[in-house]
């Protein structure tokens, strides 16, 4: 028992240590965040060859402007970045900047325009996310509402399913084990999928800051199931939570490149 606590002990101070560390690494992270995209458009039911331009209007120029495509399972994000746009020099705004702007989505059955409605955008806001259903041609501002609780309740029980299979393996079967196995994971990947959530624009170097997340998650998830889940002796338990989480953090960390987040 006096291992026990004096791992925990340590693991904490890992954890806590680790912890002061994303506000220190978002700072010295500076380019990631100064340049965000000024619109994110995601899309819903648009066809695969779907593609999407953007027709700007300023000081009696018309121009044709590019964005980014990225297909992540069933949605298409396209991204527009200022850097971009090298016709425009000064920025005031989103409501300034694209008044009038039309985005125009190409196919193989032609082109469609969908003009931005004016009052949509922000006047001081320069970066926003708009939706946009392919099928009824309906554009609307933020984000759907059921998409961050369906993408955080994925994750979440994704996670639970690969622990489950290693906490049975593992020879738990006690009910009560079982249950604070589910309370356990839910808090702790709950966590997790909850700083994960809004991160559509997020750059590849703040993943660094996810593996922190990860480390902290793991530290909690084993902090509770030793002090809790006493069905088996200690030993059995922390391999049971080396393996089942090294499978769940390398599944989940690679499905951030491949599921919309």
């Amino acid at each position: 028992m006096e291992r026990i606590r004096k791992f925990l002990t340590a693991l904490l101070l890992a954890a806590a240590l680790l912890a002061a560390l994303p506000v220190e690494a978002a700072a010295d992270m500076g380019p990631f965040y100064a340049r965000p995209p000024a619109l994110t458009f995601l899309v819903y039911g648009a066809p695969k060859d779907a593609q999407m331009r953007i027709i700007m209007h300023r000081r009696n120029e018309t121009f044709s402007v590019p964005v980014e495509l990225e297909t992540r399972l069933w949605e298409k994000q396209f991204r527009l970045y200022r850097e971009s746009v090298w016709q425009i020099r000064e920025w005031f705004g989103n409501a300034y900047d694209f008044k009038d702007a039309e985005l125009v989505f190409i196919d193989a059955s032609g082109e469609r325009h969908v003009p931005i409605p004016e009052g949509m955008l922000k006047a001081r806001a320069d970066e926003e996310y708009l939706t946009y259903y392919y099928r009824s041609g309906t554009l609307k501002y933020g984000l759907p509402l059921w998409r961050a609780p369906l993408l955080m309740s994925m994750r979440i029980l994704l996670a639970i399913a690969i622990e489950a299979f290693f906490f049975y393996r593992a020879g738990f079967l006690l009910p009560v084990s079982w249950l604070k196995f589910f309370l356990i994971n839910v808090f702790t990947h709950g966590l997790l999928a909850l700083l994960c959530n809004g991160w559509i624009n997020v750059q590849p170097g703040v993943y660094a800051l996810y593996f922190i997340a990860l480390f902290l998650a793991f530290t909690l998830e084993t902090v509770l199931f030793l002090l809790i889940v006493d069905e088996q002796d200690s030993n059995k338990t922390m391999n049971f939570l080396a393996r089942a989480n090294l499978v769940s953090m390398a599944v989940t960390f690679f499905l951030i490149f491949k599921v919309p987040i």
